[in-house]
């Protein structure tokens, strides 16, 4: 980090250690999940700044191969694998929440920029982020579809598209 970041008060500059100071915080140790909470409200800050980038068209995907097709995801595309219920936890602080009983373990964090430019955080299953970390690691939508357990990404292809999260589309 420069000396010149340090020195700013923008959150989305220095804000990367700011989850793992909160969790050695002596005085939060009653409150664990605060540190992922910090990890969301981070990435969020970090999606929302993200480079711009056009949503492809979904007719661009509707012949293609699967074995062969490579997608990019938005830039502000974001997957937190949390030890708590954060998700849940800082859903229901949101503005006009209802409050609901927490699920028990930890949740895995979807959070990207849509192009209204909101920053949605949506707990998301191990299958749906096995799927998009592949896809985010260079995988063709076949093979990202075999690494996660989900069986078929059609579903996870059409949320993706409907936010406006797919990018790009090569084909090899």
């Amino acid at each position: 980090m420069s000396r010149q970041a340090l020195g700013r008060p923008v959150l989305a500059e220095w804000g990367a250690g700011f989850a793992a100071f909160l969790g050695g915080f002596a005085p939060l140790a009653g409150w664990p999940f605060m540190a992922d909470v910090a990890r969301i409200e981070y990435a969020r800050g970090r999606a929302f700044h993200a480079a711009d980038a056009t949503p492809v068209d979904p007719a661009a995907l509707s012949d293609a191969d699967p074995a062969l097709l490579r997608l990019t995801l938005h830039p502000s595309v974001t997957v937190l694998h949390l030890d708590h219920p954060a998700v849940s936890i800082w859903t229901q602080n949101q503005p006009g929440a209802t409050p609901m009983p927490l699920p028990p373990g930890p949740e895995i964090a979807l959070i990207l920029r849509d192009p209204g430019y909101t920053v949605p955080v949506t707990a998301i299953s191990p299958a749906e982020a096995a799927f998009i970390q592949a896809l985010r690691g260079g995988a063709t939508v076949a093979a990202a579809a075999a690494i996660s357990p989900a069986g078929d990404p059609v579903p996870q292809l059409a949320a993706l598209l409907l936010r406006g999260t797919i990018v790009g589309a090569h084909r090899q």
